[in-house]
């Protein structure tokens, strides 16, 4: 009875032992292995949850700067000419404006406006730029314009009057020949283009004339014979129709100067062109 009871109590106080330490042990902080080795008497540690990186803050789109104007074109291309020319500038930017100076300076917005073919009559360097609304201003485009007029032509050596072609030359030949000089050919030739831009002189007559230098008939013959070569020339090299020249010898019969003086007898041989 007494041995009863005694256990009976000590089960009562083991079980308030095992209560009083389960609450102690509960109120108590949690220990954990760090690292967790067997045997272990306390929980392992709970797997570690992985702290996630903060996002990285979003770039700002990217924005490409904008496009400048394009640098205006010239139109006649730069270069040596040998007339005035009307320049034209131009550029594919939708609403540009081109401004530009011809004196070489850099053109800005204070410089000329273009609104038209630009007159260049000597020799010029143009430069130009394009300003379009929201956009940078063009590079510069340059252009140098070389204008080199041809020389001026000789002076007519044919003249048209009323009665005659008057020539500023003589036509010259062999001695005592018929045979025209080179040095004549070009003389000829514009008679020629004369006659062929005259189309009105219908007759023309060429005579031949000589100084009284030996027999009168040989020297009529002479001038005749000049007068066909004359006529000849400028019917096959010119492309005179030979039915508008006759030709006529006159030998010493019609001086125009004293026949005493070699000066004199120089002028006294001569080919003359009568208007019929």
């Amino acid at each position: 009875m007494t041995r009863t009871l005694a256990l009976s109590a000590a089960l009562v106080l083991s079980a308030c032992a095992s209560s009083e330490a389960a609450r102690k042990a509960a109120a108590a902080p949690l220990q954990w292995c760090d690292p967790c080795t067997y045997p272990c008497t306390s929980p392992c540690a709970p797997p570690a949850v992985p702290v996630a990186a903060p996002a990285p803050a979003p770039k700002p789109a990217y924005v490409p700067p904008p496009t400048p104007a394009v640098a205006p074109a010239f139109d006649p291309v730069p270069g040596d000419f040998a007339a005035a020319q009307s320049v034209t500038l131009s550029t594919p930017t939708p609403g540009a404006s081109i401004y530009y100076t011809t004196d070489g300076s850099a053109p800005t917005t204070a410089s000329s406006p273009y609104s038209g073919p630009i007159r260049v009559e000597s020799t010029t360097t143009l430069r130009a730029m394009a300003v379009a609304p929201g956009a940078p201003e063009s590079s510069v485009s340059e252009g140098a314009y070389g204008i080199t007029p041809p020389p001026p032509p000789p002076p007519a050596r044919v003249v048209i009057t009323e009665k005659k072609l008057e020539l500023k030359d003589k036509v010259f030949f062999d001695t005592s020949k018929a045979t025209i000089k080179p040095v004549s050919f070009d003389l000829l030739d514009e008679v020629a283009r004369v006659l062929i831009a005259h189309p009105e002189v219908k007759n023309l007559r060429i005579e031949g004339h000589t100084d009284s230098t030996g027999s009168a008939a040989t020297n009529t013959a002479l001038s005749e014979a000049r007068a066909e070569a004359v006529r000849d020339y400028l019917v096959t090299k010119g492309g005179v129709a030979a039915d508008r020249l006759s030709a006529k010898g006159f030998g010493p019969a019609r001086p125009v100067a004293d026949n005493a003086t070699a000066a004199g007898r120089e002028a006294n041989r001569r080919v003359e062109f009568m208007i019929e």
